[in-house]
């Protein structure tokens, strides 16, 4: 068994603690496979800067470009076979994952002059039977977190519960996201509403989702 405690790394991420137990066995068949992860207060920063010339003033964000190496050279490129592209990816196993008192910091850098901070606290995720390649196995898989508002609204809630065959490509999966200060994100909708002339103080948004598939075939009933 490893731990780490104490562990950093610069400018993206520090996490209190980690526990992995190995498989041995799986080690022997040439596969990474861990029995046990436990990670304990894990914060994570992720920052996102817009490139000068896409930056807008007044106006919508603009999504990133693909490099120019990557989606037009990928359309060009002959198509290789599943099997032998998958032959260098790592084959890992995941018996059991608990994440507990986790947070991730969002900043997105719209505009020299404007940007959007997100915070996602209290993260708590269980998930059991990840594999990162073909298997005929079901993962199950639970995320609670709290979103807390600089307004001094009270906190947002996201919960997501559900199970997937990745090997099917079967899903069965509930999202429910609630209590939303959408004037948190008032840079990405700017150019369409302006609060101070429709005398917008305060918005709430919830949103939910029922996800089911089979056979790659998914619907979602979204509220």
């Amino acid at each position: 068994n490893l731990e780490l405690k104490d562990l950093d790394i610069a400018g993206l991420a520090r996490i209190d603690y980690i526990y992995l137990s190995p498989s041995i066995p799986y080690l022997l068949t040439g596969k990474l496979a861990l029995n046990k992860v436990r990670i304990i207060r894990p914060r994570i920063t992720c920052e996102r800067s817009t490139p000068p010339e896409q930056a807008v003033t007044d106006s919508a964000p603009v999504l990133d470009k693909p490099p120019d190496n990557s989606l037009d050279k990928a359309l060009d490129k002959p198509k290789e076979d599943v099997p032998s592209a998958a032959k260098g990816s790592l084959h890992l196993v995941i018996k059991s994952l608990k994440i507990r008192s986790g947070e991730i910091y969002f900043i997105d850098h719209i505009s020299d002059s404007r940007s959007v901070t997100v915070m996602l606290k209290n993260i708590d995720l269980n998930l059991r039977n990840l594999y990162t390649y073909p298997v005929d196995v079901v993962a199950d898989f639970q995320l609670n977190g709290l979103l807390p508002w600089q307004s001094g609204e009270p906190d947002g809630k996201i919960y997501l519960d559900g199970w997937l065959n990745s090997y099917k490509k079967d899903i069965l999966a509930s999202l429910k996201i609630e209590n939303i200060d959408a004037i948190a994100f008032y840079p990405y909708y700017s150019t369409w509403v302006d609060l101070e002339k429709a005398r917008i103080d305060k918005a709430k948004l919830n949103f939910s989702s029922k996800i089911q598939g089979k056979n790659n075939d998914i619907s979602a009933q979204c509220h």
